[in-house]
């Protein structure tokens, strides 16, 4: 199985560089999720060794609506990389995707990698929180979606756009909105949102303590904390905006 997985790892990470990447998900559905995170993880040791830097990570899969857009029934968690954050007001041309599809979510920058705490101390080293938008490939098809193929896959994690440095803004009060050109893709309450940030960082920090061949991240670490919609497919040109309360706004222009 070894020699398998090694095989995968170098597929999945040759598929990566391609442009648009090419995602492979065929054979992944054979997979037990433990042998799908070794593969993510091969892929990981990879890319560190070629010289990207790991920044976070990303929980993914953490709402009913796309653990049934994608068929499967928990979430999930991959690695962030410096190559894949983006400035505010990105622009990027819809072929450098494999079947963009995007999500706004919150992503908040802790003090210490999470799986070092215990859950009572989660809240007390979140530094900051923001808006993000995560890019997804979202190309793997419907028959094979599962967990093991999005877990191999780095969850279709395609980049995410942060935005301009300023003053945090208090998650407790805030919705968040995603817009699609004028037209708002879905809007999540306050409430749901905070139960979203604390209930990802707690089982990303279990999920962690799982995989220690993974090493820990020094400060700071981002971390993206899942949606709450579901995944929305981009095929023609437009501006996404997502934005946290009144003011705290993020956005990206898809080219043709």
């Amino acid at each position: 199985m070894s020699a398998e997985i090694d095989s995968l790892a170098q597929s999945i990470l040759c598929g990566l560089d391609q442009q648009p990447p090419r995602i492979v998900s065929e054979g992944l559905d054979q997979l037990s999720v433990a042998d799908a995170y070794q593969i993510q993880h091969r892929v990981v040791a990879h890319r560190v060794t070629r010289g990207e830097r790991r920044l976070g990570y990303k929980v993914g899969c953490t709402s009913k609506a796309i653990q049934q857009q994608i068929n499967i029934a928990s979430p999930i968690w991959g690695n962030l990389f410096d190559s894949q954050q983006f400035s505010n007001h990105a622009e990027f041309p819809l072929s450098r995707f494999a079947n963009l599809a995007v999500e706004a979510e919150i992503a908040v920058v802790l003090s210490e990698d999470p799986r070092n705490l215990d859950v009572e101390s989660l809240n007390s080293v979140i530094e900051r929180a923001f808006p993000v938008i995560e890019l997804h490939n979202f190309d793997i098809p419907p028959q094979h979606r599962c967990a093991a193929s999005l877990i191999a896959n780095n969850g279709m994690h395609a980049g995410f756009v942060i935005p301009n440095s300023g003053p945090s803004e208090r998650i407790v009060g805030s919705k968040l909105r995603l817009t699609l050109g004028e037209k708002q893709a879905f809007e999540v309450e306050p409430a749901e949102l905070n139960l979203t940030v604390s209930e990802s960082l707690e089982w990303l920090r279990a999920e962690l303590k799982r995989a220690p061949t993974l090493e820990a991240l020094q400060p700071p670490v981002v971390v993206l904390c899942g949606s709450v919609g579901e995944l929305v497919e981009v095929s023609t040109p437009m501006t996404v905006t997502a934005t946290l309360g009144t003011t705290f706004e993020v956005d990206c222009n898809l080219a043709s």
